[in-house]
């Protein structure tokens, strides 16, 4: 048989559509690479040619494991990473590695298969996936998720936090008379007021319908999610406006604390959602704190009813 002439091997190497390079695995100097990965990293080839591979990577501690993985192995698989372009830009990347002894030395086969369109694509389907089309927070799917997230938390690092939950009053009768258009701008609105009287911290949820959820965590004090309750039911009962028209909803809030002893979700929302319960029997438009002595037993109300635009219109 024929040996294949370098020529020949670089013609088919710079044929392939995925990424090729060879490096020196003692000090990552880059010493080969074909037409496509120029291409990917944005050439020319006399630029990567005698580059360090590993200035190419965005995660140090990343490019650190890599090696690591490398000195064991000889070998990675289909290994997603971040690398850095020349143009500063970054790209995601699918890469198969390989290391070995040739020509007295041992060299570095790497394999590059650019999945940024992908990524993003995965990126945006997963986004889509927890969260609401509407408001654009968080869904119900995404609320459970990060209340297993600060449990978990909490217990480690022995903090504490609270769950409000929110029911918007007087909505179906705005969504009946003034249309859904206008019903959904209240919506949209309404996560916009409850989301600004948040620290980055927090979390805020839709459930779904005219529902929210709070997650306050770490608490400063106890006091903290009774005056987030508060700035949140003030600032609902601001009229919502959209094209010369105008509406008002109150809100119910229920709010359940929790410790580092806690350990199932289910049992944080069936207290904060008894509490709001309890706001919504004693009158509607209330804030009302879970209190386990106190279960059956309606709480008293910390805000008087407050008057609503559907209210006046009865």
């Amino acid at each position: 048989m024929t040996p294949v002439s370098e020529t020949l091997l670089k013609e088919i190497l710079d044929a392939s559509p995925i990424g090729f390079s060879v490096s020196r695995y003692d000090d990552g100097e880059i010493i080969f690479v074909n037409s496509s990965l120029v291409k990917m990293f944005g050439g020319p080839a006399e630029k990567l040619i005698g580059s360090n591979s590993r200035n190419y990577f965005v995660d140090q501690e990343n490019l650190q494991w890599v090696i690591s993985h490398l000195r064991q192995n000889h070998s990675l698989i289909n290994y997603e990473m971040e690398l850095k372009r020349n143009d500063g830009h970054t790209i995601f990347c699918q890469v198969n590695i390989v290391v070995k002894w040739i020509k007295g030395e041992f060299l570095v086969l790497s394999w590059f298969n650019d999945i940024s369109k992908e990524r993003c694509n995965r990126a945006l389907l997963e986004h889509m996936a927890a969260h609401d089309p509407l408001t654009g927070l968080p869904n119900r799917r995404r609320f459970r998720e990060f209340m297993n997230e600060t449990l978990a938390r909490s217990r480690r690092l022995n903090r504490f936090g609270s769950l409000l939950y929110l029911d918007l009053d007087g909505f179906k009768a705005v969504n009946d008379n003034l249309g859904h258009d206008f019903g959904d701008s209240l919506l949209h609105q309404a996560a916009r007021r409850i989301a600004a009287n948040l620290r980055e911290t927090d979390f805020v949820a839709r459930l779904g319908g005219d529902e929210f959820a709070v997650v306050l965590e770490p608490l400063s004090d106890h006091t903290s999610p009774m005056m987030v309750a508060e700035k949140i039911f003030n600032s609902i009962q601001i009229p919502y406006r959209k094209q010369g028209r105008s509406a008002m909803v109150g809100v119910s809030i229920g709010i359940a604390d929790f410790g580092p002893e806690a350990v199932d979700i289910d049992v944080i929302i069936r207290q904060a959602d008894s509490a709001m319960y309890r706001a919504k029997q004693a009158g509607k438009n209330q804030i009302c704190v879970y209190n386990p002595e106190l279960d059956g037993v309606f709480d008293k109300p910390l805000h008087s009813i407050v008057e609503t635009g559907a209210d006046r219109k009865q």
